[in-house]
């Protein structure tokens, strides 16, 4: 049985917790997903989408954008669609 565990992180930003990963939602979508094994995914279109969702994913991934832009660019990170 799937186990999930949601955390409201803030106003509009949830981390969803399942048995593969965690789930970055900013309002109602899927921003990012880190999974326990593998790399962190970003979703291509909604990554940097507004400032509030910037916001969400700077503390998700502990981080400014210039250095999620650069591990995009060096492949630390995937682009994929997640909605």
């Amino acid at each position: 049985m799937l186990k999930v565990k949601v955390e409201i992180v803030g106003t509009n930003c949830l981390w969803i917790y399942t048995d593969d990963g965690v789930y970055l939602q900013s309002y109602n979508t899927i921003i990012a997903y880190h999974p326990h094994k593998g790399q962190i995914v970003l979703d291509t279109n909604k990554w940097d989408h507004s400032v509030t969702t910037s916001k969400h994913r700077n503390h998700f991934l502990n981080e400014i954008k210039k250095v999620t832009e650069r591990k995009i660019k060096d492949g630390t990170y995937l682009l994929a669609s997640l909605n």
